[in-house]
């Protein structure tokens, strides 16, 4: 049985969400995510569908994953172009510069926040997401902040109420399992 046990890293270092390749590969994001998880054989045809839309050989995606260190992110190359950082099209970046400075220094962070950016469009469809990078002074830390903007209409206090239970949802849903991942360097919340 062929298992493209590299997919999701591969495209994760690509910055894509499963619905992102899913598009460019012309097959369902259930396909995606079935071969990522290991529930399904893929057919030749559609590695090869998924190889080019990744831009990689077939072979790329068969091989096997390599361990991430438990101190900090992995050393995965990234090329330093700015495609190379393509965020979800639902972001809005703001203070570019510093967001771009963080994500071309911290690899792995772009594809946590675009499939940030994908869970939290579930939880909040009318939101608008702004990624912004804040620094602190005191501890010389810095991070990004991934925010989803709710329009709350004439009842505010309900609204606030829904949002926050969504909120709480995302965060058990998706959140808790993936915030290691940031190593401190990543914030996602409502505004």
């Amino acid at each position: 049985m062929v298992k493209l046990t590299r997919l999701k890293d591969v495209r994760q270092r690509k910055a894509l969400t499963q619905q992102q390749l899913a598009e460019r590969a012309g097959v369902n994001r259930v396909t995606i995510a079935r071969i990522e998880g290991g529930k399904d054989e893929p057919f030749p045809t559609t590695v090869r569908k998924v190889a080019d839309a990744l831009g990689v050989e077939p072979e790329e995606l068969l091989e096997p994953v390599a361990e991430k260190t438990a101190n900090g992110p992995s050393t995965a190359p990234v090329n330093g172009a700015a495609t190379d950082l393509a965020l979800d099209g639902r972001i809005t970046v703001v203070g570019t510069e510093e967001v771009e400075r963080l994500l071309r220094s911290e690899p792995d962070l772009a594809p946590l926040v675009n499939e940030a950016a994908e869970q939290l469009s579930k939880y909040f469809p009318a939101a608008s997401l702004r990624l912004r990078h804040m620094f602190e002074p005191e501890g010389d830390a810095e991070e990004l902040i991934l925010a989803a903007l709710a329009d709350y209409d004439v009842d505010f206090e309900q609204n606030v109420d829904e949002a926050m239970a969504a909120l709480d949802r995302f965060d058990r849903d998706w959140w808790i399992k993936n915030v290691r991942r940031a190593n401190g360097l990543l914030i996602v919340t409502l505004e």
